[in-house]
């Protein structure tokens, strides 16, 4: 039973449709659009007519107006497609005895496997197809479908309480993104109908979410190798192979479940960090109360007194259009940035103009617009604006191009602005030692710390003698620590023991003899324990600092199938990984190197320390000679950029503050 906003809402509705059976102007506009689907569509519009529905009317109506802004990519070879997701969904992690265990990332390293060998060999880099209208393929079937399945959602009791507005933006909506639109909502709908009956309080739409989110937890795999097809998931593929492949695919499963359940969604876009080199998709949900809950689909659940989302700027995706949009052309991005944080308002003293004036961040290499500006009596203002210190800069586009009208600033909690103007009177120098924040990856040295190397007289280590211990954290880096010289044929590195789940295991073990011509790393027979395979192997003697192996103990899983990942029995011997040299040799270093971004500055490579000043101004290109870099010359109160032009794109700006590099 509908409660009693939906019953005055529907009888002022039916009023007004007795006075006039007129189509809306605005629906009228969109179905001009139609071109030969409009006999479709009216066919919706006459079927609530005739049955006298005039709320699923309007909701009709909501749908169809919007319809004109939505485009999909048909592909051509969509069997194909489906097959994919048809397989994937039988890859399955299993133990000795053939029982699937759920354990989904060792899933997603499987089916990463299997979706690139299938990429290889079956689908073409260039999907054949074309952009199609919502307006124009949408056919009168699908859409009752939809909208009779929404409105039955709708009477869930923890969804009886929201209004027509609410059901219309956050339940109603038939797509996540720019996917083609699929028959899911229906089939999410009988699958999952039944929790109704199995949990305590029907009537709270927390406590649902978070049932989903528990039933799912472990069972949906990350696969980034799906990410090659771009927006042409659909949930009900996502959904057939209990598989994502990013954080949009994550909160896109998310919405069409729980929309299809009627628990009110929205997806939570976060343009840019601010601080790192990327941005995010997360969700929402409103609760009871009308407040808004930030939780991580499947992953984290919604919790009230926890607001995770912290950024400059989010935005809600709305199937809507939302007026004038504040960053790009994205007219369906609602902000939301005082919904989930504090906010700020950034006044500054900018001529006011015709122009767009946005707010950047430092995105990917470069300024990333995050809002526009509002006009106010004295210049110009941004509006709520997180207040977490981010490094901002305003600027305009002319002819394309950025143009900054600013210098960079950063602000207090009052939204004042503080500038970043570089001073060439006061100059000094500097010696850099990495071009990207550290963050938490440092973290990474600790979990090799009991890592022993060790010698043995033999190849089956029956006895042995360590001749270093990892005690101390490591350097983020490849560590080379130099040992009491020892001769002998049989050399290994031991993971350490009593840790039951690693996932920064090493990137990289070498061994090294000493002579008149320098260092010299040692090659010979590469050999190890039973739990590594030849392809972990590879990975731990590969020169690339870039791959790594992770390790667990668990005694269901099978040691096949799993990539980077190794699998240790409780009452297994050590991991370990060993070099049989050719003859007796004598070992003067030994080298490990932990999970790694290879941020760090590297002898041989080429960089390039920059400065802002109205743009960036260079202070040379040197290539480094050390594992560190030095730069004379640069200007107190500057924005720095150091680049590294060998290899490599993970690159953020700072400032130098007592002697280290603060990162924005």
């Amino acid at each position: 039973m509908r409660n009693i906003y939906q019953i005055l809402l529907l009888g002022i509705i039916s009023i007004l449709y007795s006075c006039s059976n007129s189509i809306p102007k605005d629906v009228e506009q969109a179905l001009k659009f139609a071109e030969d689907n409009r006999v479709e569509l009216e066919k919706v519009i006459n079927h609530y007519k005739n049955n006298d529905d005039s709320l699923k009317l309007e909701a009709a109506y909501f749908l169809i107006k919007n319809m004109p802004y939505h485009v999909f990519f048909e592909i051509r070879e969509k069997e194909k497609f489906d097959a994919l997701f048809d397989s994937i969904s039988t890859l399955t992690i299993s133990n000795k005895s053939g029982d699937v265990v759920f354990d989904n990332e060792l899933r997603g390293n499987l089916i990463d496997n299997y979706v690139r060998n299938f990429f290889k060999n079956n689908y073409p880099k260039k999907y054949r197809g074309q952009i199609r209208s919502d307006i124009q393929t949408i056919d009168s079937e699908y859409l009752i479908e939809n909208i009779d399945y929404a409105f039955k959602a709708w009477e869930f009791p923890w969804a009886k309480h929201y209004s027509f507005y609410e059901f219309c933006r956050y339940i109603l909506p038939y797509r996540y993104a720019n996917e083609q639109p699929d028959r899911s909502r229906k089939q999410f709908y009988e699958q999952y109908r039944w929790i109704v009956d199995s949990i305590k309080n029907p009537g709270d739409v927390i406590e649902v979410t978070s049932f989903i989110n528990k039933l799912l937890r472990n069972k949906v795999a990350h696969c980034p190798a799906l990410k090659e097809l771009g927006n042409n998931i659909q949930a009900s593929h996502l959904a057939t192979g209990m598989v994502v492949e990013s954080c949009e695919g994550q909160t896109g499963l998310g919405q069409s479940i729980l929309r299809a359940i009627g628990v009110p969604t929205s997806i939570v876009t976060i343009p840019w960090w601010g601080i790192y080199s990327g941005g995010h998709e997360t969700s929402a949900v409103l609760d009871s109360t009308k407040r808004w809950i930030d939780f991580g689909f499947y992953d984290l659940d919604p919790t009230p007194e926890l607001l995770g989302c912290v950024a400059p700027k989010m935005y809600f995706k709305q199937f809507d259009m939302v007026g004038k949009p504040q960053i790009d052309n994205h007219f369906f991005y609602k902000d939301v940035s005082n919904y989930f944080q504090q906010v700020q308002h950034i006044e500054l003293d900018i001529k006011k103009d015709d122009r767009d004036i946005n707010l950047c961040v430092f995105g990917d290499r470069g300024w990333a617009p995050i809002c526009k500006a509002e006009k106010d009596s004295t210049g110009i203002v941004f509006k709520n604006v997180g207040i977490k210190n981010y490094m901002f800069i305003a600027s305009t586009i002319q002819d394309d191009q950025f143009v900054p009208v600013s210098y960079p600033f950063t602000t207090d909690s009052a939204g004042h602005p503080k500038y970043y103007i570089p001073d060439t009177s006061f100059a000094f120098s500097y010696t850099f030692d990495r071009k990207f924040p550290p963050y938490v990856r440092e973290d990474r040295c600790d979990d090799l710390k009991g890592g022993q190397f060790q010698f043995s007289s033999d190849n089956n280590f029956t006895s042995y003698k360590t001749i270093y211990k990892i005690e101390d954290r490591l350097k983020y880096q490849n560590n080379i620590m130099k040992i009491t010289p020892t001769k002998g044929r049989y050399f290994r590195y031991v993971f350490p023991e009593g840790i039951d789940l690693c996932y920064n295991g090493p990137a990289e073990v070498s061994f090294y003899t000493s002579n008149s011509k320098g260092l010299q790393k040692l090659k010979g027979h590469i050999v190890g324990s039973k739990q590594l395979s030849r392809e972990q192997i590879n990975i731990l003697t590969d020169a690339d600092m870039l791959t790594f192996v992770e390790w667990r103990t668990n005694t269901k899983l099978r040691n096949d199938e799993t990539g980077n990942i190794i699998i240790k029995k409780q009452a297994e011997e050590p991991i370990w990984i060993g070099l049989e040299l050719d003859s007796v040799t004598e070992v003067t270093h030994v080298g490990i190197c932990p999970r790694n971004d290879k941020n760090n500055i590297y002898q041989g490579m080429y960089y390039e320390l920059m400065y802002w000043d109205k743009g960036w101004k260079s202070l040379g290109m040197k290539e480094a000679i050390a594992d560190t870099i030095t730069y004379a010359n640069i200007p107190g109160n500057a924005l720095l950029w150091l680049r590294n032009h060998t290899e490599g794109k993970e690159e953020r700006i700072f400032t130098l503050k007592d002697n280290e590099q603060v990162w924005w």
